[in-house]
């Protein structure tokens, strides 16, 4: 019959296409990036491990305050509006234990804002003879930048106006939903004040679902960051910063002698990528402890629109830069990006999809079952690229979940039981998918919504920034 002619056209169509050395060559290929990442897993998971046999030593327990004692930090927090777990995360960073001044300036845009009230409760709690304050500074709204730069230029400039002794005080730059451990700032200065050469110091996130059947675009956030934080956890001398978490020297700030602040005033939007830009540029590196890690709570019911907009965010950055060394970069990030979600979804999709038909030929027309050496070469080298990701993913979470309850005084169990890896696995591939998609929209529209600010860029600079009345959630 006509009908069956063309159900058999259809299917020979599809045999040809699928049997294609294009698509062959995509699914061999893809066992390429699958090592890469599984081997940086491995690496990342080796420098946790590391750590936390330094963690156990006595000279590491044991840690002196250097000669002249530990200088004065100032710790930035940019902060707009007030979520579920701000108050647990402010603090976390609020007590931390250090032996030198220590000084916290929240910056806000607008002192109506509602983490004000939160903010003052939180400080009245400061015992003074620890050489501690904090102060809220009012940074208005940003014009030519984003908002966070503009409050972190604001906060800088700030401190540079209270300072003594710049050459010997450090800026440490944070955002407010961070949840660092209580040594982690003595131990990242400590580091930072022995080693001259390092300018710039930073962290990393570890991200984590309050339950484990959060919602799957929960598990597409966090499976987004999976390769993102190899770059800042296999060793500690980098060229990747997380804009979470930025150590200064302050005497670097006050004639802006790396660039940082004439690159965030010139339109800038996102604060780390233009710091790594300027470093590379310099050929200077970023110091990153494997200890520095963060965890970061991602909301348990996230909608799609939620994650799209995340998502968008994160890629709106690709197209923002400063000079063209900070333009080249963020390109190349851009075909890493298109590399590495090509070669981890054609497989994905192609080789069940010519089971599936193979399956239907044998089924339906009594086909004898022939699968081509070709097709069980590129089947084979996915299914092993697969199990090498997962095992060392598995590692590398296993490895960061003991360094975590180590440094925070938790139970491993309680992290690892809100961790699902059939969902995490689903959420890689969903954000895989998602993202060249995401990408290209995000390339095609000049705006962004940002907690309620609304950012136009044109020639990779922001160009025209609105505000809305109320600010709104982060995701």
């Amino acid at each position: 019959s006509i009908g069956t002619a063309m159900n058999n056209v259809d299917l020979s169509l599809a045999k040809s296409v699928l049997d294609s050395w294009v698509v062959l060559i995509l699914q061999c290929h893809s066992i390429v990036p699958m090592i890469l990442i599984g081997t940086l897993w491995y690496l990342a998971a080796a420098a946790r491990r590391r750590e936390i046999r330094a963690l156990t030593t006595k000279a590491r327990r044991n840690r002196r305050p250097p000669d002249k004692g530990f200088p004065k930090v100032t710790i930035l927090l940019p902060t707009r509006g007030f979520r579920r777990y701000s108050a647990e995360n402010w603090k976390s960073i609020l007590n931390f234990q250090y032996d030198g001044p220590l000084c916290y300036v929240f910056v806000v845009e607008d002192m109506n804002d509602p983490s004000v009230s939160i903010i003052n409760e939180l400080s009245e709690t400061f015992d003074g003879s620890r050489s501690k304050n904090a102060e809220i500074v009012c940074a208005g709204r940003a014009r030519h930048s984003s908002q966070k730069i503009h409050n972190l230029m604001c906060g800088i400039k700030h401190c540079i106006k209270s300072s003594r002794d710049a050459q010997n005080e450090y800026i440490m730059c944070m955002d407010d939903d961070v949840q660092p451990h209580s040594t982690f700032l003595e131990d990242l200065i400590y580091d930072l004040d022995s080693m001259p050469d390092m300018r710039v110091a930073t962290a990393y996130p570890f991200d984590i679902p309050p339950t484990r059947d959060a919602s799957i675009f929960s598990y597409a956030t966090l499976a987004y960051h999976l390769p993102l934080s190899v770059g800042l956890a296999i060793h500690t001398k980098t060229r990747f910063v997380w804009g979470g978490c930025m150590a200064f020297r302050l005497e670097d700030m006050i004639d802006d002698r790396l660039g940082i602040l004439s690159s965030w005033s010139k339109g800038g939007y996102s604060d780390d990528l233009t710091v790594a830009a300027q470093m590379g540029k310099l050929g200077l590196q970023i110091y990153c402890p494997a200890s520095a890690v963060f965890p970061q709570w991602l909301p348990a019911t996230m909608t799609f629109r939620q994650y799209w907009n995340y998502l968008r965010r994160q890629l709106f950055v690709l197209d923002t830069y400063s000079d063209a060394h900070n333009k080249h970069t963020n390109y190349a990030l851009v075909c890493l990006l298109i590399y590495g979600s090509v070669g981890f979804v054609a497989p994905a999709v192609t080789i069940p999809l010519r089971f599936g038909l193979y399956a239907f030929e044998v089924f339906a027309y009594s086909s004898r079952l022939f699968i081509p050496r070709a097709w069980a070469l590129s089947a084979g080298l996915f299914c092993i690229g697969v199990v090498y990701m997962g095992v060392a993913l598995a590692q590398m979470i296993a490895e960061t979940a003991t360094l975590i309850s180590i440094l925070h005084g938790s139970d491993r169990a309680a992290i690892t039981s809100k961790l699902s890896f059939f969902r995490i696995a689903v959420g890689f591939w969903f954000a895989q998918l998602v993202s060249p998609v995401c990408l290209a929209y995000t390339l095609l529209t000049p705006h962004i919504v940002w907690t309620g600010v609304s950012y136009v860029r044109k020639q990779g600079k922001v160009s025209v920034v609105s505000h809305s009345a109320a600010p709104c959630d982060r995701y």
